[in-house]
């Protein structure tokens, strides 16, 4: 059980040094605005946790990043539950269940391969741990685009492994055309309590996503990725140790709340 959460961490399993703010915008890396296109159709399965609890899973790929939704048969209201994740490079998906508050109930880790998604389940609060066994289904869902155009990126975003898990927020606000305020924080789960901090900075942006570079250190930067309703956080240069608290980290996945 420790070593499936252990892996968990290893990976990047989706957490945050201290500066004033800055008064004028730095150089930050902005991508160009993308035109937004229909939704593709969904991958779709169905299956069983544990060979008893019946599922339906579906999702749609931009890249390496993953969208969709789990549905539990079993439950009374059938209610679908967020997933959004990203494929390792090994080829291992990982989909997070998110509550409409960013607290993450569940993680699905495994691997498609032709008509099956073979994986497990896990709860990052009671870390039971169940397999999951789906295969493909020919359906239709009529999903969101995964792509979101320049109004729709500001707001809060986070994070949270349950009460005493990890956890991270990300805020980002319209400053002129052009140019936007953002900031961030991360911390490790209890009882550490270690952090990582991205005190408020103005940066340049004119499309969906930016890299940042830490000011006083340039070999720690990120990128960061806006979608549909989350963004994707992930190092583009990753020596941040001496700059973030142990083991805390500013990649991850983050859900809009606000």
């Amino acid at each position: 059980m420790k070593s499936f959460y252990l892996h968990l961490l290893l990976a990047g399993l989706l957490s945050w040094g201290s500066s004033s703010p800055a008064q004028t915008p730095r150089k930050a890396a902005s991508s160009p605005a993308v035109p937004l296109a229909a939704a593709p159709a969904d991958t779709c399965w169905t299956g069983y946790l544990a060979g008893k609890i019946p599922v339906t899973m579906h999702y749609q790929r931009d890249g390496e990043v993953l969208m969709g939704e789990i549905t539990y048969l079993n439950t009374r209201h059938k209610t679908p539950i967020r997933l959004r994740g990203t494929i390792a490079e090994d080829h291992t998906y990982h989909l997070l269940e998110f509550d409409k508050k960013g607290t993450i109930t569940g993680i699905l880790i495994g691997r498609p391969a032709g008509q099956a998604f073979i994986g497990q389940w896990y709860s990052p609060t009671t870390e039971r741990e169940l397999a999951l066994r789906l295969v493909k289904k020919e359906a239709r869902v009529a999903s969101v685009p995964m792509r979101v155009n320049a109004a729709q990126l500001y707001g809060s975003y986070t994070y949270r492994y349950g009460a005493a898990g990890r956890q991270g927020t990300f805020s980002m606000a319209k400053v002129a055309a052009g140019k936007a305020s953002f900031e961030l924080m991360a911390v490790t789960a209890t009882p550490a309590h270690h952090y990582a901090e991205v005190p408020l900075d103005t940066i340049s942006l004119t499309g969906p996503a930016f890299t940042y570079a830490l000011p006083d250190a340039p070999n720690c930067a990120f990128q960061v990725r806006f979608y549909h309703d989350f963004v994707v956080i992930s190092y583009t240069k990753g020596e941040c140790a001496s700059q973030f608290g142990h083991n805390a980290t500013v990649e991850g996945v983050y859900l809009k709340t606000e």
